[in-house]
């Protein structure tokens, strides 16, 4: 259990240290101030629900300790 939670946060630290390239190479070059860019948003939905799951994980986690 311990291993698959270490995994899990080793992935997640390393999801978010690349998160800025990868929303820089999801825009096009002649499109850089467009926002509207659709791997852009692919990109921002998956960051918010790692971040929504990350935090529902954790309340659940604090909720078991009492």
């Amino acid at each position: 259990m311990l291993t698959t939670v270490r995994n899990l946060r080793i992935v997640l630290i390393t999801l978010l240290a690349l998160l800025p390239s990868a929303t820089a190479l999801a825009q096009p070059v002649q499109g850089t101030s467009d926002g509207d860019s659709p791997a852009l948003m692919v990109i921002l939905i998956t960051f918010c629900l790692i971040v929504v799951g990350s935090l529902a994980y954790t309340a659940r986690r604090m909720a078991r300790l009492h």
